[in-house]
């Protein structure tokens, strides 16, 4: 089962240029913005941070930190973000051991997307998410004039 992070944003009250303006920017644009947060070993989430690999691990990875949550690659791979039928933006991770480091079971939690109640992205993510917004509805209205 996937994680699923549900945003707050509802785009099908906007205008179609805005939706699809939106939509361009936002699997690219999000999606870099989370995975350049996690392999500069950043947690994207308010409030978390990653806590540095253990010695064992360390020893195979070639240093304690940062952690860049990055092996195969495979976990990173799966981060999706997508707009569903009714405006909702949602990122997730299809893979399973982003899953696993995203629960309280794992040894180590590592945070990777805000999917508990009340927690949210850090600022400059959000900020980010919101230009990707504005730059949309820009765009959309330059070409209505």
């Amino acid at each position: 089962m996937p994680i699923k992070v549900k945003t707050k944003l509802f785009l099908k009250d906007m205008p179609k240029d805005i939706k699809k303006n939106f939509g361009k920017g936002l699997k690219s644009e999000i999606g870099d913005i989370i995975k350049g947060k996690i392999l500069r070993g950043e947690s994207p989430v308010k409030g978390y941070s990653f806590v540095k690999y253990s010695d064992s691990y360390a020893k195979l990875k070639g240093r304690k930190k940062p952690v860049d949550m990055l092996v195969t690659g495979e976990m990173l791979e799966s981060l999706t973000v997508r707009q569903n039928r009714i405006g909702q933006v949602l990122i997730y991770f299809k893979s399973k051991i982003a899953k696993w480091h995203d629960s309280k079971k794992a040894r180590v939690e590592r945070r990777l997307l805000p999917s508990r109640k009340g927690e949210v992205f850090k600022r400059d993510v959000m900020k980010e998410i919101k230009d990707i917004l504005r730059r949309a509805v820009k765009t959309a209205t330059r070409k209505q004039n």
